[in-house]
């Protein structure tokens, strides 16, 4: 049996379903038969591949408010009483971090934690998958992967605000999700991708893209991320709603109902 077949006619809230990645994981749960809530801000390029694909219309709910709302957010998890939560809302760009510094750390930081105290007080929801970046570690510039026990860290305040997302996804998982019962958290970190609908091609995308195979010995650099994303985001979610640990930390007793994966692999979005 196919695992994800676990989400048909299951109720999933997906926050940032109006972006890049979040439209088409929108896309992926409504192929498998969820009933998916989301809930985002508006687009913020146009075109956007959630207008041109008419997203709104496909899936069950389309909410455009805050994550920072947060009457309006526990308000709309508690009415639709989803049992898998993915959340992907933040504030994405590094460019922009440096500019909008508390915004990013509100949008990532205090947003996150809106959206898991909001999961938690809605007992209907087993699963929560928290995704993040893999710009979360601590950059030392070595050649080498990151493992997902490597410290957490950032030069940069988009990249900082997802670390802390992290040590904030721990804490909480060790605070209130201990008990048999309680929802399981997992924290996915993935890279930045390339594909179909994304209207915000960066230049350092387009860089790593054109001269990834030619550095550090044909390997893309660290700017760039090619990955069945929505797979994983997926396969993370059918694992922790079944309760299971996530690979990288079968070995961390606080991590049983939950986990942290890094991820990233050849292919496309």
């Amino acid at each position: 049996m196919n695992s994800f077949e676990i989400y048909k006619n299951k109720k999933v809230f997906l926050t940032g379903h109006t972006g890049f990645k979040g439209s088409w994981l929108s896309l992926w749960l409504t192929h498998l038969g969820a009933k998916v809530c989301g809930y985002s801000l508006a687009p913020n390029t146009n075109p956007s591949m959630f207008e041109e694909l008419k997203i709104g219309e496909k899936i069950t709910k389309s909410v455009i408010a805050d994550i920072l709302d947060v009457e309006t957010l526990e308000r709309t998890i508690t009415e639709f009483q989803p049992e898998i939560v993915f959340h992907l809302a933040a504030q994405p760009l590094v460019r922009l971090s440096y500019q909008e510094p508390v915004l990013t750390y509100q949008t990532n930081v205090i947003g996150s934690l809106n959206v898991l105290e909001a999961a938690r007080k809605c007992n209907s929801v087993k699963a929560f998958v928290n995704v993040t970046t893999d710009k979360c570690y601590e950059n030392k510039e070595v050649k080498k992967g990151y493992k997902e026990t490597d410290a957490m860290g950032g030069y940069d305040m988009y990249s900082s605000s997802k670390g802390c997302v992290e040590i904030l996804s721990s804490s909480f998982r060790r605070s209130f999700l201990q008990e048999e019962g309680s929802m399981a958290m997992a924290t996915a970190r993935a890279g930045n991708v390339i594909g179909g609908g994304d209207a915000e091609i960066s230049y350092e995308k387009l860089t790593a893209a054109e001269f990834g195979k030619g550095i550090g010995g044909g390997t893309l650099p660290d700017e760039v991320a090619f990955g069945h994303l929505q797979g994983g985001f997926l396969g993370i979610g059918t694992d922790t709603f079944a309760g299971h640990a996530v690979a990288g930390t079968a070995d961390d007793s606080a991590f049983v109902r939950g986990g942290r994966l890094h991820f990233a692999g050849n292919g496309d979005i």
